[in-house]
C-alpha cells in the first residue's frame, strides 16, 4: 500500500480545520498520516491535540508565527511517508481523494508531482453563494498547452508531491510571502521533475468573502516584491518558457501599479512588449493607473 504524508498549516483558525481534518479521516483509504502544523495560534484557536492522538496524527505547534512556507517546511521536515500532500485548513477534500490519487501513481510510478480538478466555492456569511469547477487534463510535460496551464497551478490545491524532491530541489522559499508555491512548482520543472494531472475533481476549495487566505495576506508591495523575486530566480526557467514568463511579468506589471511604482511598470511593459508584441493588452490595462485615479 502507497503510504501518504499529509500535511496541513493552520494559524487562528480552529473552525475551518475541524472541517478540513474531519475531511482527512473520512478517506476511503487509511494508508496516511495527517500532520497538523500550527503556525504559533493564539487565545481560542489553539489546538487541543489530546482529543486527536493516534498514531496516524502529529502535530506540531510554532511558537512564534513564522508564514506559510515556513509552517509548510516544518511538516515536510516531519513526515515518515514516500508521498507528500498538502491540504490548506480552510479546504476539503473529497472521500476518495487518497484512493484516487494512490491508483493513479500506481498507473504513473514514475511521476514526482500531481495535482487534481477542484471547486471553488464563494461564501458569505457561511452561506456559499457560488461554485465554479475546475479541470486538468495535462499528462506530459511535452505537450504545448501545459505551461500556459501551470500558471494557474497554486495554493497547493490537491498537490501530491514525492518527499525526495525535497532532496533534489530544496524546501518552500521562507523569505517569499506570496507566490511560494508557484517558485516551488517553476523549481521543480526547471529540474525536469515529471507530473500527470488526475482530470477528477477531488477537492473543494472555500473562498470566505470575511476572511483572509492564510498563504495570501499581503499588501499590494508585499506582492510585487515577492513576484520580482519570483522572476529574478526563476530567470533560466523562465527564459525558455516565453509563456509563463510573460504570464508573471503582467501580473507584476499590475502590482507595481498597484502599489505606486509606475516607472518599474512602464519598464516591465516596455520589455514586455519587445519579447511579445501580442501583450498589447496590458496597455489597455494600464491605462487606468496612468491617467484615471483609482
Amino acid at each position: 500500500m502507497l503510504k501518504f504524508s499529509i500535511i496541513i498549516t493552520t494559524h487562528n483558525r480552529l473552525d475551518l480545520l475541524n472541517r478540513a481534518v474531519s475531511s482527512v479521516f473520512n478517506q476511503t483509504y487509511d494508508g496516511f498520516e495527517l500532520i497538523i502544523v500550527d503556525d504559533a495560534s493564539n487565545g481560542d484557536h489553539q489546538i487541543e491535540p489530546s482529543g486527536r492522538t493516534g498514531e496516524n496524527f502529529v502535530y506540531i505547534r510554532h511558537d512564534v508565527n513564522l508564514g506559510v512556507s515556513a509552517a509548510r517546511n516544518t511538516g515536510i521536515k516531519a513526515a515518515q511517508h514516500p508521498y507528500i500532500v498538502f491540504l490548506d485548513d480552510d479546504d476539503i477534500f473529497h472521500e476518495r481523494y487518497l484512493e484516487t490519487l494512490a491508483a493513479h501513481l500506481e498507473k504513473f510510478p514514475e511521476i514526482d508531482f500531481t495535482w487534481c480538478g477542484k471547486k471553488n466555492r464563494t461564501f458569505e456569511n457561511n452561506i456559499c453563494v457560488a461554485e465554479k469547477e475546475f479541470h486538468f487534463s495535462a499528462n506530459s510535460y511535452d505537450d504545448p498547452e501545459v505551461c500556459p496551464m501551470l500558471t494557474y497551478w497554486a495554493n497547493s490545491l490537491g498537490v501530491m508531491i514525492k518527499k525526495d524532491v525535497f532532496d533534489r530541489v530544496g524546501l518552500f522559499d521562507t523569505k517569499m510571502t506570496t507566490a511560494e508555491d508557484l517558485d516551488f512548482l517553476l523549481r521543480m520543472l526547471n529540474a525536469g521533475m515529471k507530473f500527470v494531472a488526475i482530470p477528477k475533481i477531488l477537492i473543494d476549495v472555500c473562498i470566505y468573502k470575511s476572511r483572509k487566505s492564510l498563504s495570501r495576506q499581503a499588501t499590494a508591495q508585499m506582492e510585487a516584491n515577492n513576484l520580482a523575486l519570483l522572476l529574478k530566480k526563476n530567470e533560466t526557467f523562465l527564459s525558455k518558457n516565453k509563456e509563463v514568463w510573460a504570464y508573471y511579468a503582467r501580473s507584476l506589471i499590475m502590482a507595481y501599479y498597484r502599489c505606486g511604482e509606475k516607472a518599474k511598470a512602464r519598464k516591465l511593459m516596455g520589455t514586455l512588449l519587445k519579447e511579445k508584441p501580442s501583450e498589447c493588452n496590458i496597455l489597455i490595462r494600464a491605462f487606468k493607473y496612468e491617467f484615471l485615479k483609482f
